[in-house]
């Protein structure tokens, strides 16, 4: 639609909208829009014949899917076919969608006779309707892209940079989209213009990523002072917070923390290769794959989802539960992330999660699998990644409960050189560099 597209086949987006006239007063509520979206999809699906289309499927996951065409004939080949559901403007309204309400209610999700009185909020749950229906918005705010060449080279680029380092692909992805949105924002509050080369643009675009923290104070399309003050609320709620035009939605709620941290530091390392004398800066940007494991020292991963699902029905809360629904992914991602980081606190710079490649699966079956392969990266601290002890607190502090319960039969007590006991955990009675390099591999 905006000549920004950069598959090698053709793709071609359709928005159809769900008319007002076919949702009740509170169908935002316990997922009977997420109903009402499937069988109007799966509607769709049906009525295309074979005779007009190869292949029909779902892509996505089961709360926010869209539909694949793929053509018969020559076509299929060089075109994919994506049919996206919006609706209608005033179909609900958007400030029911808040962060802070709640729409999925805890006696219907758990099948509870007795009644909540307190409602625990659904951020997540809210952003895949608010999604939906700000998607009519965003495609009139996008219509500027066709008249600028340069604005459409430059997210070009952006999208072949984000591309290359594996960021761009999957539900948790910093995609294209939000690459899209995040110039039209630039554009808006004059961090950019219209003359700039493509060379600017993503020059100015990687040094703002560097320069602002979206997980500790957001940006905002709508300019009305209000709604500024609105993002301090939305913090509370997302990792990320990157609200559109409208104020409501937010354009980075699937975004987690560590992604975002991710991006900043490959836009600094970016900016650090335009700045080099000595390096071919398009080579190394737009042609080179840097792929996840070239990106980090250490992988862990995870591809059991009976397991995976066990352990989020088991430790995840039920204000997650009620959140999130059935994204186990998202759950158990939260869950792991926890346990990574208490357990290897100052040994990693950073821990990230390679965002999921997007599900297709037939729109007659069940997408069972929603949790998929699970990767964490880590980025180790040279300093302290080869430390054969992990400190705990003084013995008579409230902190030594915790350490020792967290770590288990591994936690001890020791008396250290400046006289404090504490608890700590030995990981290597050796000092040689093979024996310290695989203490992260035994936290």
């Amino acid at each position: 639609m905006f000549d920004a597209a950069i598959s090698p086949n053709i793709t071609v987006d359709i928005m159809i909208e769900m008319p007002a006239k076919m949702f009740q007063k509170q169908d935002y509520q316990n997922y009977r829009y997420m109903k009402k979206k499937a069988i109007y999809l799966a509607f769709i699906a049906f009525n295309i014949t074979d005779d007009i289309a190869k292949s029909k499927t779902f892509m996505n996951d089961n709360s926010r899917p869209f539909l694949k065409i793929v053509p018969n004939g020559k076509l299929g080949t060089k075109m994919n076919v994506f049919i996206h559901i919006s609706v209608q403007e005033g179909s609900f309204k958007l400030s029911r969608l808040l962060p802070e309400k709640n729409n999925v209610r805890s006696e219907w999700f758990f099948n509870e006779e007795k009644i909540t009185e307190d409602l625990l909020p659904t951020p997540h749950y809210n952003s895949i309707i608010l999604h939906d229906l700000t998607m009519k918005i965003h495609a009139e705010n996008m219509k500027i892209i066709k008249e600028y060449p340069n604005l459409r080279d430059g997210i070009i680029l952006l999208k072949i940079w984000l591309i290359q380092r594996g960021l761009s692909k999957g539900c948790t992805a910093f995609n294209g989209y939000v690459i899209t949105m995040f110039i039209l924002y630039l554009l808006s509050i004059k961090k950019l213009n219209t003359f700039m080369s493509s060379y600017q643009i993503i020059r100015n675009a990687w040094n703002y990523l560097v320069q602002v923290d979206w997980c500790e104070s957001g940006v905002t399309m709508n300019q009305n002072e209000d709604n500024k003050n609105r993002i301090f609320s939305y913090h509370k709620y997302y990792d990320c917070v990157f609200l559109d035009s409208t104020g409501y939605y937010n354009i980075t709620t699937h975004i987690f923390k560590s992604t975002y941290k991710w991006i900043q530091k490959e836009a600094q390392l970016s900016l650090n290769h335009l700045d080099s004398a000595h390096a071919n800066s398009f080579q190394s940007l737009f042609m080179r794959k840097v792929p996840f494991y070239m990106a980090f020292d250490h992988f862990i991963w995870f591809e059991d989802p009976q397991i995976l699902k066990n352990i989020v029905n088991i430790n995840s809360s039920d204000k997650d539960k009620l959140n999130y629904g059935p994204n186990y992914r998202t759950q158990i991602i939260k869950i792991l992330y926890n346990i990574f980081e208490k357990g290897l606190t100052n040994r990693v710079h950073q821990i990230c999660v390679l965002p999921k490649e997007i599900s297709e699966w037939e729109f007659t079956e069940d997408n069972y699998d929603n949790i998929g392969k699970i990767f964490f990266g880590l980025e180790l601290n040279p300093e302290h990644c080869f430390n054969i002890v992990t400190k705990g607190p003084e013995a008579n502090l409230p902190e030594a409960i915790e350490f020792r319960k967290f770590w288990n039969k591994k936690s001890e007590l020791r008396r250290f050189q400046d006289g404090t006991i504490r608890e700590a955990v030995i990981w290597s009675k050796g000092k040689t560099l093979s024996a310290k390099r695989i203490i992260c591999k035994k936290l």
